[in-house]
This record gives C-alpha cells, sequence and structure tokens, in this order.
C-alpha cells in the first residue's frame, strides 16, 4: 500500500516532469510560447526512417 507521502511525492515527480517536456517543446519550437511541433503527414510508412527521411532528407 502507498502512503500520503510517497503520494505526494509521485504528484510533484509528475509536475516536474510536465514543467521539463513544455520545455524541452519550448525551446525545441525557439519560440517563447508553448506549441506543439506540427506533424507531418507521411505516405510511406510511419517508422522512424520515414520520419528521418521526412524531415531531414536521410
Amino acid at each position: 500500500m502507498v502512503n500520503e507521502q510517497t503520494m505526494e511525492m509521485i504528484g510533484k515527480l509528475k509536475l516536474l516532469a510536465l514543467k521539463r517536456c513544455e520545455e524541452r517543446i519550448q525551446n525545441a519550437s525557439g519560440s517563447s510560447h508553448s506549441t506543439l511541433p506540427e506533424r507531418s503527414t507521411y505516405t510511406q510508412c510511419h517508422g522512424v526512417t520515414a520520419m528521418l527521411r521526412n524531415r531531414h532528407g536521410i
């Protein structure tokens, strides 16, 4: 069974992880406001290789 202190710690860690994700999105977009990156549409397969080819021409 999980006690109250453990639940509080889990909540704090979740908030910290969310904050880090938001910071990474902001840094990746190069803007001061939080926006999600655009979704690319793939005509071929949806694997990592297709993503790299589409975004970076690899």
